[in-house]
């Protein structure tokens, strides 16, 4: 339903009644279901067995996976072509990945890999970076998504949009904190023409030590505004929190009072 709707430019929420684990895991699977470039993909060890990409393979429903070394360099990548018809599966994925492998830089367009693609007849780009290491995937299936639903919603990276929602108790804190993302945002709800707080989301690294500021800030009726005036640990995400609220007292800014006193001031200098 997340999905659908995240298509189609609504926003799903995936309930809290879950688990904390699948919960997560559901966020994950929306996430990935349909994304301009998959940062961090599924990768494996040139050491992992045949059996290893056939378990991955079926566990998560994806159909390849770059090979890297120990510092995420770029070694190959191996697909349900290679390992179609191996018997053996105690194999090596070295035995049998590609190593000739097709690959495009961050910066590239949409165009070029949609070129790339079909001149290699390939289903699979790897990103990498200056280095040659492995920095994501991209996929024919999600250009083609992406090009199906023009009205989708998706972050700066692509990927579709999709909330979890996160109970105002402390002991839900741990659910922000099975994120693994390596970017992440802060979303504050307010009431309107207020600074209370009604709700809140971050996705990110650490994300329930930074909620739970949020959350004491809602049982106890605590402000944007006294947020905004609060001492945070410098430089550290917990500035987020801070920049969030900063943001909040920018849009909430009394614009004829500031351009009077603007005007006044410059008067006072001549």
């Amino acid at each position: 339903m997340a999905i659908a709707m995240a298509q189609n430019g609504g926003l799903g929420v995936i309930h809290k009644n879950f688990d904390i684990l699948t919960q997560a895991s559901e966020v994950a699977r929306v996430k990935r279901f349909e994304a301009g470039i998959v940062y961090d993909p599924i990768t494996m060890s040139p050491e992992n067995t045949i059996e290893d990409v056939f378990a991955i393979m079926d566990e998560k429903k994806i159909s390849g996976f770059p090979v890297i070394d120990k510092t995420k360099k770029l070694l190959g990548i191996i697909t349900n072509r290679d390992v179609r018809f191996v018997t053996n599966k105690k194999s090596m994925v070295k035995d049998y990945m590609t190593k000739k492998v097709i690959t495009i830089q961050k910066n590239q367009s949409t165009n070029h890999a949609k070129k790339l693609l079909h001149e290699n007849r390939i289903e699979k780009l790897v990103v990498v970076d200056n280095q040659k290491k492995c920095i994501g995937l991209i996929t024919v299936k999600d250009i083609q998504r992406s090009e199906r639903y023009p009205s989708s919603v998706r972050d700066k990276n692509g990927r579709l949009l999709v909330g979890a929602a996160v109970g105002t108790k402390l002991d839900d804190l741990d659910r922000a904190i099975t994120e693994s993302e390596a970017q992440g945002f802060v979303t504050v709800l307010t009431k309107i023409n207020t600074d209370e707080i009604v709700g809140a989301t971050i996705v990110g690294a650490n994300a329930g030590e930074y909620l739970s500021e949020f959350t004491l800030a809602m049982k106890y009726k605590i402000g944007l505004n006294k947020i905004l005036g609060t001492v945070h640990p410098y430089p550290t995400f917990s500035e987020a929190n801070k920049y969030t609220a900063g943001i909040w007292k920018k849009a909430e800014k009394p614009e004829k009072l500031l351009g009077w006193v603007q005007r006044f001031h410059a008067w006072r200098r001549g």
